[in-house]
């Protein structure tokens, strides 16, 4: 219903942490009857199912499902009909996540933020699923492209902002809570080990983050102004 108001309105719709191969099917059946879908999905999506994982630490909105469909959102992403990468990040601890006897009393969400880059770049393209431009695109250029900060960021063409993330992709480490601190005390990637992690990150041509270590001067970021008129 919400699809037919959005071509009928001519307005984009933009379908967060989609991790299903139904509801997959079901936006490339709107696409097919002309509505403008972005779609985007998170990397437990594309990692974590029922199957694997046991225990409440990977409750999340919406859930984790098949293995089946961890398959259907990597194949969509490979064929370019995903067009976003998030993280859900939510920064809770073990003692609320796990706040009493029964799945329906823990806390929807977990830590992400950290991992995103390590686990597409382990499980994604140093496993050929996709290759370093698509995942460029997926975490950079699109968002840019969709929410009207185009091409100052997402893009590396003149007068772009120099906003790069330098890559190891031999690089192998294993998860671990310490790695990436903050406020939450628990990951529910703890012991993975992946190959492929970013080892720098430079913002307007200033380094600001290295080997996982913030070296950016506080105050030092800016807000990031957005065209109206973005598609």
């Amino acid at each position: 219903m919400i699809s037919k108001y959005a071509r009928d309105s001519n307005c984009v719709l933009y379908f967060a942490h989609i991790g299903s191969r139904h509801a997959l099917e079901q936006i490339a059946e709107e696409r097919k009857n002309g509505t403008k879908i972005f779609v985007e999905t998170c990397p437990h999506y594309l990692t974590l199912s029922h199957e694997n994982q046991e225990g409440y630490l990977a409750k999340v909105m919406p859930p984790i499902r098949s293995e089946n469909d961890v398959l259907s959102v990597w194949n969509a992403i490979s064929k370019n009909q995903i067009n976003t990468i998030g993280t859900d990040h939510v920064a809770n601890q073990l003692k609320l996540k796990l706040n009493g006897n029964a799945v329906w009393d823990a806390l929807a969400g977990f830590p992400g933020i950290g991992t995103l880059l390590p686990l597409m770049l382990s499980e994604g393209v140093n496993k050929n699923r996709i290759s370093v431009s698509q995942l460029a695109n997926l975490t950079s250029m699109n968002a840019a492209k969709i929410f009207g900060m185009y091409p100052a960021k997402g893009s590396l063409e003149p007068n772009s902002d120099a906003d790069i993330t330098i890559i190891d992709l031999k690089k192998e480490q294993k998860v671990t809570t310490d790695l990436f601190g903050g406020f939450s005390d628990y990951i529910v990637y703890e012991g993975w080990k992946l190959k492929g992690w970013p080892v720098k990150t430079i913002v307007r041509g200033q380094i600001v983050s290295e080997d996982f270590q913030v070296v950016g001067k506080c105050g030092y970021g800016e807000l990031v102004s957005r065209k109206t008129n973005s598609t």
